[in-house]
C-alpha cells in the first residue's frame, strides 16, 4: 500500500538527480565556458555563497519593494480608470474592446517588450509590475461594477 505513494516522491527526485548529472556531464564533455553555461555544481556553489553572505536578503527586499511599488501604481491608475469607465458608457464602449484584445495575452508575454522596447530605463522593473497588474485590476473592477450595477 505504501509503495505507490513512495514512488510519487522518489521518482521525481531520481529524475531531478539524473537531469543534474546529465547537465554536469554535458558541461564537462562540451568544455563550455562557465560564463555561457555554468554547470549545476557551480550554480549550487554560487547559490550557497549567496545565502551564506546574506546577499540574497538584500535582493529579496529590493524585489519585494519593486513588486509593491508596481502594485500600488497599478492600483492608483486602474481604480480611477475603472470607475471612469464604469461611469461613462461611451468611454467604456470605446476602450473595452482594447481590453478584450489585450486580456488573452499572458502578462509575462509583455516582459520582452517592456525590457527591450521602452526607452526609459530608470523605472523599467516598476513598469513591468505595473503592466502585469494593470489590465487585470482594471478588468476586475469593471466586472465588479457591472455585477453591482451601480450608477455612480
Amino acid at each position: 500500500m505504501t509503495r505507490p505513494t513512495n514512488n510519487k516522491f522518489i521518482l521525481p527526485i531520481i529524475t531531478f538527480i539524473i537531469f543534474l548529472g546529465i547537465w554536469e556531464m554535458v558541461i564537462i564533455i562540451g568544455h563550455y565556458q562557465p560564463v555561457l553555461l555554468p554547470g549545476p555544481a557551480l550554480v549550487g556553489k554560487s547559490i550557497w555563497s549567496f545565502i551564506v553572505t546574506g546577499e540574497i536578503f538584500q535582493h529579496l527586499a529590493i524585489s519585494l519593494w519593486r513588486f509593491v511599488a508596481g502594485f500600488v501604481v497599478a492600483l492608483l491608475v486602474a481604480i480611477p480608470l475603472g470607475f471612469l469607465l464604469g461611469r461613462n458608457r461611451w468611454l467604456y464602449n470605446a476602450i473595452e474592446p482594447l481590453f478584450q484584445l489585450i486580456r488573452p495575452i499572458s502578462p509575462i508575454a509583455w516582459a520582452p517588450l517592456l525590457f527591450y522596447g521602452l526607452v526609459l530605463v530608470v523605472c523599467q522593473r516598476l513598469r513591468l509590475f505595473l503592466s502585469l497588474l494593470f489590465s487585470q485590476l482594471c478588468s476586475i473592477l469593471l466586472k465588479a461594477l457591472e455585477t453591482l450595477n451601480l450608477n455612480i
